[in-house]
């Protein structure tokens, strides 16, 4: 009986201790609070809600949270309690580094949204085993970090056929397709690379490249492959040279400003050749170019690269001007000569180098220039390699059955080739005059020996002496002649 009335005595004063840390707590709070309004409004329910706190913090820091959020009425006494367990369980699994990530370093300065906030963004903040793998594999690879709209900020990591010597430490690699087995002999870098993006990629990829360093291989040529992974680690986008742009980790592609942004962002990490190779062909598939600034010593120095697809690339560009043309059209390699060529600055000043150029392709190309007219047509005609010649017949048709139509007479009729080949004259001949006279001056006259004497060549064709029409009419008897035999003459 003495000892159950030592315990009610105890309790009592235990309780009374209770009762004591419990006011002297909500009387701490209410003063940290004494600005709230409803501290000020309703001081009685502000001390309850205070008091109801008591039971889940740790610190000071987590009480005045926990107040705060009781006060504005984020959370709800008995309803909400193991919310507030599980948001203080959060914020006590987050790091030091990673609760200074937002508008706070401690747990008061947060609410509890922007608590909900942070956890979730640093669920996956630290790398899985796999993604640490995968970024060790990957990063000599690594070229920077781009912030994009959707996923926040990227690792770029670019592979590129330059960077892996061809035919060194080849090894075998299987790949089962579509019920299919294939067999690749590949270069063990692109077998790591395509592992170490299959180990990040999500189940649901359907991305290539994570299945054969083959495919690696295959889409590292020109700007090369580009891999985006998130902050998690995790294979968000890739972007290989010929495929339709920037592809989504499900092969779908990314469009518009958000394309826009990651390839300028792109651009901006490279230098040197890949520069110029991204710059100039990342958007050949989807239109969308990246919008890098150029030095004009950097274009003058992808103009005079020793690969001819760079050069070649440069003349295609949107930074590929007339200022440029002297330069492509003397370059070594025909291939480049043909994009400067049928470039939009190649202009009737660029007719005559390239109707000599030593390359019948650069010749056969200016056949179909919209500066090609009848006065070149004789050279073309004439040239020495068949498939020039054959083009030179075809455009011949067409001018011929053109200067009929303008005059109203059929090509067909043979009663109208002589009035037909006169025009053709006339306008072979105004054609060479006007080209001359742009060089040389209006009115300038230029002498030809005739049976009559010197002759000034430089007048209209009906003024011409007859004998230095000849050739002209020549060019297109001959036209006439050869497209008759073949039955090629333009419809009227």
């Amino acid at each position: 009986m003495l000892s159950f009335r030592r315990f009610l005595i105890e309790s009592y004063h235990h309780s009374l201790l209770l009762e004591d840390k419990r006011t002297e707590f909500v009387n701490r709070y209410i003063k940290h609070h004494r600005e709230h309004p409803l501290v000020q409004q309703d001081p009685e329910k502000a001390r309850e809600l205070i008091g109801h706190s008591l039971q889940f913090g740790q610190n000071p820091e987590e009480h005045k949270f926990i107040t705060g959020q009781l006060l504005n009425g984020t959370y709800k006494p008995g309803e909400d309690d193991p919310t507030i367990q599980a948001t203080l369980g959060n914020w006590r699994k987050l790091t030091r580094e990673t609760r200074g990530m937002h508008q706070g370093k401690t747990l008061a300065d947060h609410d509890h949204d922007s608590v909900s906030a942070l956890f979730r963004e640093s669920s996956g903040q630290t790398k899985s085993s796999k993604a640490k793998k995968s970024a060790g594999d990957l990063a000599k690879y690594h070229i920077g970090t781009i912030d994009d709209e959707e996923h926040g900020p990227l690792d770029v990591y670019h592979i590129h056929q330059e960077m892996v010597p061809e035919g060194e430490d080849v090894q075998e690699e299987t790949v089962r397709f579509q019920g299919q087995e294939y067999k690749f002999n590949t270069e063990k870098p692109y077998i790591d690379f395509s592992k170490a993006i299959k180990r990040v990629c999500p189940p649901n990829s359907t991305i290539c490249v994570q299945h054969a360093g083959a495919y690696v291989k295959g889409y590292s040529k020109g700007h090369g492959f580009f891999l985006y992974t998130n902050k998690h680690g995790q294979t968000v986008y890739g972007h290989g040279n010929g495929d339709k742009g920037i592809v989504r980790h499900d092969n779908s592609a990314v469009k518009g400003r958000e394309a826009q942004s990651i390839k300028d962002q792109t651009g901006d990490l490279l230098s040197g050749k890949r520069k110029g190779f991204y710059v100039f062909s990342a958007g050949h598939e989807d239109g969308i170019h990246p919008r890098v600034n150029l030095t004009h010593d950097e274009f003058s120095r992808y103009l005079n690269d020793d690969d001819v697809d760079l050069r070649k690339l440069a003349v295609k560009s949107r930074y590929f001007g007339p200022q440029h043309m002297e330069k492509a059209l003397n370059d070594p390699h025909e291939d480049v000569r043909l994009e400067a060529v049928t470039s939009r600055h190649s202009g009737p000043q660029h007719m005559e180098r390239a109707l000599n150029d030593p390359h019948e392709i650069v010749r056969d190309a200016i056949i179909f220039s919209r500066h090609f007219g009848p006065e070149h047509l004789g050279r073309v005609l004439n040239d020495p390699h068949e498939d020039v010649r054959k083009t030179a017949k075809l455009k011949a048709s067409l001018m011929i059955g053109h200067i009929a139509r303008e005059h109203g007479l059929d090509p067909n009729n043979p009663e109208h080739h002589d009035e037909i080949i006169n025009h053709f004259g006339s306008a072979a001949h105004e054609g060479w005059r006007r080209g001359f006279e742009e060089k040389n001056g209006e009115g300038t006259p230029i002498m030809k020996k005739t049976s009559d004497g010197e002759t000034n060549i430089n007048v209209p064709w009906s003024e011409l002496h007859p004998e230095q029409k000849k050739d002209n009419i020549a060019t297109a008897q001959a036209a006439i002649a050869a497209l008759t035999r073949r039955g090629a003459l333009a419809p009227k």
